[in-house]
């Protein structure tokens, strides 16, 4: 199959976890010479009514009307049993959060029936659905970080902030951060809070120090950290919101790109093998390991720029271009 074009939920959907689909969408988009259709509103709100009216097998009449109807890449949020472009046989959807349990599969099958090919961005979903005996046409495509951020000998940030926890607190970590303050005074940290529905980040030592909404404010905070943390979301009481599925998020990806040092929590499975996470971000399984490598990092001047660059060289979306064109063919 040759593809026509990238199916976008811009015009739709405006939390800022969609902005990182959309700088994907668009290097995808130059690097193979496909334009981006938006999905109109309309077409949207036709496919939840027929969906909540349990008529999605009826929907095929919105095809002569749908931009679907030309090979269209779709980045998928969630693997959703009621997909409703898995209708139209021209949708290859990109899956990126899959969260199914075993009971659910028969119904995210026949959603998916119509679909020529469906990529599945978690390699631990892939095996999944594989051990399960899936009928479909799936194949593995990984996540990745767009090639704006990308790390070089000239990239130089300066770092204002000792220790970063961006985004979602992980508990374990969260305790282990507050424990180590409560025994070192002068221990300063910045987190992510909610205030009126807005997030913020703040220091245990000065208070809120800003908004960070857009990705250009969001990035020059990464880039400001010296040390950050990663943790998987199916782990320390995620594993109900994920059903035990332990994705590599993009986050990973773009402290790296910002020069963070890392330590996290997180399994060993295939996806956090195939993104080579113990090289680059120590597990942390107690306190004492939590203190050992903090103050590791705390006395080293920087970070291993030319290691990260080598790793990162293969996590850029313009890579994933390359590897999208091997699948097609």
């Amino acid at each position: 199959m040759k593809l026509r074009q990238i199916l976008s939920e811009r015009k739709i959907q405006s939390w800022a976890y969609w902005q990182i689909v959309y700088e994907w969408e668009d290097i995808l988009s130059k690097n193979l010479n496909i334009p981006i259709t938006y999905i109109a509103k309309t077409e949207n709100i036709a496919f939840k009514v027929f969906r909540r009216l349990k008529l999605l097998k009826y929907v095929q009449w919105l095809n002569f009307k749908s931009p679907a109807s030309a090979p269209s890449l779709y980045f998928a949020m969630y693997a959703d049993k009621n997909f409703s472009y898995g209708l139209k046989k021209n949708v290859i959807p990109v899956i990126i959060d899959f969260f199914l349990k075993k009971e659910k599969l028969p119904e995210f099958h026949t959603a998916h029936q119509n679909c020529d090919l469906i990529l599945i961005s978690s390699l631990e979903a892939f095996n999944f659905l594989k051990t399960n005996n899936s009928s479909l046409n799936i194949q593995h495509f990984p996540l990745s970080i767009s090639d704006n951020y990308r790390l070089t000998e000239n990239s130089h940030y300066k770092k204002d902030i000792d220790v970063l926890m961006a985004g979602r607190k992980n508990p374990v970590i969260w305790e282990y951060l507050q424990r180590y303050s409560t025994e070192n005074k002068e221990f300063e940290y910045v987190y992510q809070i909610n205030v009126d529905g807005k997030l913020m980040y703040e220091s245990n030592k000065k208070g809120i120090i800003g908004e960070f909404h857009s990705r250009e404010e969001y990035t020059d905070l990464l880039r400001s950290a010296k040390i950050s943390f990663y943790a998987t979301p199916g782990v320390d009481g995620g594993e109900e919101r994920t059903n035990g599925f332990n994705p590599v998020t993009p986050r990973f990806l773009e402290l790296m790109t910002a020069g963070c040092l890392l330590m996290g929590r997180y399994p060993v499975n295939a996806e956090t093998t195939f993104y080579e996470l113990e090289q680059y971000c120590p597990r942390i399984e107690s306190y004492e390991e939590f203190i050992n490598i903090l103050e590791n990092y705390n006395s080293l001047d920087s970070y291993p720029k030319e290691k990260y660059i080598k790793y990162l060289d293969k996590h850029y979306t313009s890579v994933r271009a390359k590897q999208l064109e091997n699948i097609l063919k």
